[in-house]
């Protein structure tokens, strides 16, 4: 990339409407992975609903139970890995935006960072995926222990 002092009055105005569609392209991943938790939310506790509800109403077999929860464990890994997909991708899109920023007066996002760092002493800033991925993982907990105990019952 050119140096700033370098660059004319045209390319800082087509570095700046880049940067803003970047930006938007974060936002992007970001909405589209909030949308995507909502959907495995729902699905695992539909999951779970269904599980509790078809051994109670139609006291079917133990084996379909396990399938239900067998499904249930897939779809809580794979929603574990969308999120770490998710944060792996804006990671890299914050990396180029903060590339980007060097070219700008002011750089809003590292400014960001660095007052979270300062309010926050080191490991006490819990990073929002970290939260994210226990979702999952509470899911999967549960589908694993109803497993665990339909196969005991077996």
């Amino acid at each position: 990339m050119t140096k700033k002092k370098e660059m004319s009055e045209a390319q800082i105005q087509t570095l700046l409407e880049q940067y803003k569609i970047y930006v938007g392209t974060a936002e992007a991943v970001s909405h589209r992975r909030q949308v995507a938790n909502s959907f495995f939310i729902t699905l695992n506790a539909t999951i779970l609903t269904l599980l509790s509800f078809v051994h109670k109403q139609f006291e079917t077999g133990l084996v379909t139970l396990f399938i239900m929860s067998f499904i249930g464990i897939i779809v809580s890994l794979l929603w574990y890995r969308l999120i770490c997909s998710y944060r792996d991708l804006n990671t890299a899109k914050f990396k180029v935006i903060h590339e980007l920023e060097q070219f700008f007066p002011a750089q809003p996002f590292d400014v960001e960072w660095v007052i979270l760092r300062k309010q926050k002493p080191k490991g006490e800033y819990l990073v929002f995926t970290t939260l994210e991925r226990l979702i999952p993982l509470v899911f999967l907990v549960l589908h694993i222990a109803v497993v665990i105990v339909v196969g005991l019952r077996i």
